[in-house]
């Protein structure tokens, strides 16, 4: 219970009190115990909230250069256009709404994973407006930019926050009226921005000689006062921006009171004059959207007044994905595989980390280090490596996210915690913040990462497969979906085995390996299929077409993207360049899932859009078999609308979950000897699979996301039926359908028969067709029944491994 608790206290830290928050969670009084364990953590919450003190040997092991990330943060910033001006459009906008008490104080949160260039936002909003910016990071931290000098006072307990924003805003503005008026905007705010730079002690020691001031009450004369003084910077909009980075630390709680500083600081904004072009933004990582913006209903300061005291929108569209990328194509296979290249794609930490370390450092050591960034930064953890038994639901979506894509779109709280600790990028947030969408962009960095933890230890797989089957049934993805991402899974598990096969001789099997490779496709359908290749059914396929595919193919991808469109040659090229596969769109024809093919010719080593080519794959999750006659001619490059080069032969794989074998006898097309179709019936079928995957898996496509069987409890599943009348059927009203049904059926023979002993003969017939068919129907209803309430098995794994054998793929099944 005491982890719950923290759990708890942690994902809302505005809360007045713990006491509280954990009844309300609970929904019942607290025991005497439980309270008086809620009231110690509500005195221990600036440990529970703050990330645990690195010791000496850490920060020594730290894998991120500190000089190069510094030497990034200086680096030209790209695509300000249209990254930058939106955002200081609306921030200017917003300043211009801010009135009370229609809006509660002058403040928005800026959201955001770690590492998509928050701060270096807050740097380049300073170019152009008067940024105060303060950053609260814990002393403990190591990161950058470092905290500031002022972190100290403005954290201090029983600080009167309109006295201290009155002492910061009288600071700013003695350093403005000293200026030289003559130099130009551009050249003020730089020198201010010097000065404001943390740790920024002299600006400190201003703002702690302005604390001896006289008491006020109210912002409005020390806000006109500072408007004044920035005045050159713009006629009208926004002027001045109070930017607080790490403002988490204003969450946790001081003994003397029960209200965060941020609600105190917040009560001081709200003094702020309407509409006079000064706004302010809380930014953090690990923070959730609830913490600075939480919706209305949640928020304890809101008042019961409708229409007013609203919250600013939370600003998240920080569009810096794939800002380091060049347009330029790669021209051969090897650049192709550059990591340099690859790494440049999503967010611009690990492009511009890479541009700044090779001058000094290996490329491949700088890969090293970036993938084991990434590893940590998706499963926010500081320990080495983690069994699967630790887990969390948000660490498993955020491996499986970036590597299968799952789209948990109605889990509001997931996503929100996908974004604040688990890099997920925030798509979507309502205007009252109660819907939060999220996911995952292609990130080959992330991509690698998690593929190298998940392959590692068979456990770790196991557990997510499980959890996703927990989410299935919950209705947080639709079970149309459940053989889809099983066939993700089955393919990702033969592309990691194949790349490990490759890379790898045979009598090491235990080396840590990127999963950064291109491999054969021979060599990816042998792991699938565990045949030879000369073994390998592809259907009427022509043997020039065939030797083709299985000569020249090759693949490179390491994770799926959903996808809304049809794509075309120039696509797939561009999925090969980023090394990924799709999830195809909605009723796409033929495909549920699709592949780039290159055609590697000797005679032409250049990359061509003529030598791309594809593979699509089919996945049923039906109980019956899949009507090959009717099915099979909509797999095709033409019925498919994908139009590749017309004189290029193409894959099909049809991956029938539980179907049983049948002959590859699909009617043949003019299109049959381009095309060669591998046909896998049912999971023991498919080699790269282990047991215990294999049973996780049958889990995963045997879900039927009922309601009522959310709960183990029976008596919740009976109060579900009980309320949900005509919704469930019940023994009697099966019984009463079938009788009905059969003995209108009797007596509309009856009635074209002649003779009563004809008639008798079919009653008798009636009443042994009812006892018969409603004892068969009823008994299949319960095997049904029994299958719906099965409860998902969590093994209990522990799979804790050296650093050296990260990445190290666990046997395939005999």
């Amino acid at each position: 219970m005491e982890l719950e608790f923290e759990s708890i206290i942690y994902q809302d830290a505005m809360t007045d009190s713990a006491v509280d928050l954990i009844q309300r969670f609970l929904d019942r009084p607290l025991t005497s115990e439980e309270e008086a364990r809620a009231k110690s953590m509500s005195i221990d919450r600036n440990q529970a909230t703050r990330p645990p003190a690195r010791t000496e040997e850490e920060k020594k092991n730290d894998p991120l250069q500190q000089e190069i990330v510094v030497e990034g943060y200086s680096l030209d910033y790209q695509n300000a256009d249209e990254i930058v001006a939106p955002i200081l459009r609306n921030l200017s906008r917003l300043s211009q709404q801010w009135s009370s008490p229609k809006y509660l104080a002058p403040y928005t949160s800026l959201i955001g994973p770690s590492m998509i260039g928050k701060t270096r936002l807050l740097m380049e909003l300073s170019k152009h407006v008067c940024v105060i910016y303060i950053c609260l990071r814990p002393t403990t931290s190591t990161g950058y930019p470092p905290r500031s000098s002022l972190a100290d006072l403005i954290l201090k307990d029983k600080i009167d926050f309109i006295e201290l924003s009155t002492a910061i805003f009288d600071a700013v503005t003695a350093f403005f009226t000293k200026q030289d008026k003559t130099i130009n905007a551009q050249d003020r705010l730089k020198e201010w921005n010097d000065y404001c730079k943390p740790p920024a002690e002299q600006f400190a020691k201003d703002v702690h000689s302005k604390m001896v001031g006289p008491k006020i009450r109210s912002l409005t004369r020390p806000v006109q006062a500072l408007l004044k003084a920035t005045q050159f910077v713009a006629k009208s909009g926004l002027k001045v921006l109070l930017a607080i980075d790490e403002a988490r630390e204003l969450l946790v709680q001081k003994p003397s009171s029960e209200v965060s500083p941020f609600r105190h600081w917040r009560r001081a904004l709200a003094t702020v004059p309407s509409k006079c072009g000064f706004f302010a933004i809380m930014t953090d990582t690990t923070s959730q959207v609830s913490n600075f913006s939480p919706s209305l209903k949640n928020d304890p300061s809101a008042r019961p007044t409708v229409g007013e005291n609203k919250l600013f929108a939370p600003i998240y569209n920080i569009a810096t994905i794939d800002v380091l990328c060049n347009n330029r194509s790669p021209a051969t296979w090897e650049n192709l595989l550059a990591k340099e290249r690859l790494f440049s794609y999503g967010c611009p930490f690990f492009g511009t980390y890479i541009q700044c370390a090779r001058k000094t450092h290996d490329v491949e050591r700088i890969v090293e280090e970036l993938i084991t960034t990434a590893e940590a930064k998706l499963l926010c953890r500081s320990s080495i490596e983690l069994g699967a038994n630790e887990l969390t639901e948000g660490r498993i979506f955020a491996l499986l996210g970036s590597t299968i894509q799952p789209q948990l779109y109605p889990a509001s709280k997931l996503n929100s915690e996908l974004v604040s600790s688990h890099v997920a990028h925030c798509l979507y947030i309502d205007q009252v913040r109660e819907r939060i969408v999220a996911d995952y962009p292609s990130q080959f960095a992330f991509s690698a990462a998690a593929n190298g933890f998940l392959a590692s230890d068979e456990a770790r797989w196991v557990t997510c497969i499980e959890q996703l089957a927990v989410v299935l049934r919950q209705g947080l993805i639709s079970s149309g979906n459940a053989g889809e991402l099983a066939s993700r899974i089955i393919l990702l598990l033969a592309m990691q085995q194949t790349m490990r096969k490759v890379v790898l001789p045979p009598e090491d099997n235990t080396e840590s390996i990127d999963y950064i490779y291109s491999v054969p496709l021979v060599d990816f359908l042998t792991t699938l299929t565990g045949l030879e290749a000369d073994k390998i059914n592809l259907g009427a396929i022509s043997k020039e077409n065939r030797y083709t595919l299985l000569t020249e193919g090759h693949i490179f991808w390491n994770h799926f993207i959903n996808i809304t469109f049809t794509p075309g040659p120039d696509d797939f090229m561009q999925f090969l360049y980023r090394g990924l596969a799709v999830q195809c769109k909605p009723n796409q024809v033929g495909f549920d899932q699709l592949f780039s093919i290159y055609l590697k010719r000797e005679s032409n080593p250049e990359l061509n859009k003529d030598d791309i080519t594809f593979c699509g794959v089919q996945v049923k999750n039906a109980k019956s078999n899949v009507n090959l006659k009717k099915e099979g001619p909509k797999w095709t490059d033409k019925s498919g609308k994908i139009n590749i080069n017309a004189l290029n032969p193409y894959l099909v794989i049809l991956i029938d979950c539980h179907g049983t074998i049948q002959e590859n006898k699909i009617p043949t097309s003019d299109e049959s000897h381009r095309r060669g179709t591998l046909l896998l019936f049912g999971l023991s079928q498919i080699s790269c699979l282990t047991t215990a995957i294999t049973e996780a898996l049958e889990t995963l496509l045997a879900i039927d996301p009922d309601i009522a069987s959310f709960s183990n409890d029976p008596e919740i599943e009976k109060y579900v039926k009980s309320v949900l009348p005509c919704a469930y059927p019940t023994r009697i009203s099966d019984q009463k359908i079938l009788q009905k049904r059969t003995f209108d059926s009797t007596r509309s023979q009856a009635s074209n028969a002649k003779g009563k002993g004809v008639q008798q003969n079919l009653d008798d017939k009636s009443d042994v067709m009812l006892g018969s068919e409603s004892s068969g129907d009823h008994g299949q209803n319960e095997t049904a029944k029994t299958k719906t309430q099965d409860n998902i098995k969590t093994s209990k794994r522990t799979g804790n491994k050296s650093k050296k054998q990260r990445g190290r793929l666990f046997p395939q099944k005999k």
